[in-house]
Parts: C-alpha cells; sequence; structure tokens
C-alpha cells in the first residue's frame, strides 16, 4: 500500500504541477453545461439522464487518456526498475476513480444549477453513479495504458473503450433512470449486481494483463 499511496502522489503532483489540464476539463464542463442549457432551458427527465451521462463519457476520456501519455518511456523504463506492475496500475485506477468521481459530482451540480434536477432517490442516484464511475475509470484506464504503448495513440484508446463501456453505460443509464422515476423496475439489485460484476470483470483483467503489456 505505501508503494501505491506514493505512486498516487507522485500523479497528484504532476496534476498540481500541470494545473491547466484539470481547469480545462472542469472549464469543458462548465462550457458544455451552459450551452445544454442555452439550447434546451429545460431537460425533460429523460434527456437529463442522457446527457448526463454523455457529457460525464467523454470528460472522462479526455482527462483519463493522460493517464500513460503523460508518462514517457525513460520515466516507464524507470519505473520497471522500482515498481511491481500490479501496484502501477492500481495506483492510476484509483487516482482516476477518484478524479473522475469529483468531476462527475461537479457534473451533477452544475446540471443541477443550470438546467434542472429531477432526481427523486438521491441514494440510488449516487450509488449507481459511483460504480458506474468505478467501471469507466477502470475501463478507460487500461485502454489507455494500451494506447501509450502504441505511440499514445488516442484514436486507438477511444475506439477500444467505447465498445467496453456500452454495457458499464447502459446499466448506467438504467440504475439513473430508476432513481429519476423514469422507470419503476424492481430489478434494480439485479442491476447493481451486474454492475458491480462488471467492474470486478474488468478490474480483474486489468491486473493480469498490463503486467504482461508492460513487459514489452
Amino acid at each position: 500500500m505505501k508503494e501505491i499511496i506514493l505512486l498516487i502522489q507522485k500523479d497528484v503532483a504532476i496534476e498540481l504541477r500541470q494545473g491547466f489540464a484539470a481547469a480545462g476539463v472542469i472549464l469543458f464542463l462548465f462550457t458544455t453545461v451552459f450551452i445544454v442549457f442555452k439550447a434546451f432551458a429545460e431537460l425533460r427527465q429523460e434527456s437529463w439522464n442522457v446527457m448526463f451521462w454523455i457529457i460525464f463519457l467523454f470528460v472522462s476520456l479526455n482527462s483519463i487518456l493522460k493517464s500513460f501519455i503523460q508518462e514517457d518511456r525513460n520515466r516507464g523504463l524507470y519505473y520497471y526498475t522500482l515498481f511491481d506492475p500490479v501496484k502501477v496500475i492500481l495506483s492510476k485506477i484509483i487516482y482516476n476513480f477518484i478524479f473522475s468521481l469529483i468531476l462527475a459530482f461537479i457534473l451533477l451540480l452544475l446540471m443541477s444549477f443550470f438546467v434542472n434536477n429531477p432526481i427523486k432517490d438521491f441514494g440510488l442516484f449516487l450509488s449507481g453513479m459511483t460504480l458506474s464511475v468505478l467501471g469507466i475509470s477502470v475501463i478507460f484506464t487500461f485502454v489507455s495504458s494500451i494506447s501509450g504503448l502504441e505511440n499514445n495513440n488516442s484514436t486507438l484508446m477511444a475506439v477500444l473503450a467505447m465498445p467496453i463501456v456500452l454495457p458499464v453505460l447502459l446499466l448506467a443509464l438504467k440504475i439513473s433512470a430508476e432513481a429519476i422515476g423514469i422507470i419503476q423496475d424492481s430489478s434494480v439489485a439485479t442491476d447493481f449486481l451486474y454492475l458491480a460484476a462488471i467492474d470486478l470483470m474488468m478490474l480483474g483483467l486489468a491486473l493480469i494483463l498490463f503486467p504482461i503489456l508492460w513487459k514489452q
């Protein structure tokens, strides 16, 4: 855990040193929500749910993309001599999850302030949002590591990530729709189990496959 915490602290230090990157992401969030507000003024419940997850998906994609892009080859070789690859990928996943969760809360506040807030069951919405953000963070972080090996090809990351993240996104939309009151579905507990299973499966794959990728 000490090494994982050390790696997370390193990522936080880099983020603070490059403050323009985080500020740019938040500015993108603010601008996008403001455009939605000016275009629609008020969104129907279904549209609000879809817009929330679409905006979050692209913001998290752009923010997590830099996970391995900012690590040049020489620094990667240096880390290879110091750290176990499982600890490296775990630290990246934890950092990206925390950062993405903060972005999700900021987006929720902005959507509530500028547009409207149709959520009826906040506990259900926040629980589903947390699990969904975890799944998206794991997938995007692992795919970012693959794109980092392919000369930091951001197009490759987008092509690989979108089909994989689709099941998480569909479950997130369904759970959010239940929390908003769009649908009345008694199987929401099953949806949570599916979402948790996908998160654990993707985390397991990342922990197994990343050391193999890193050795290359």
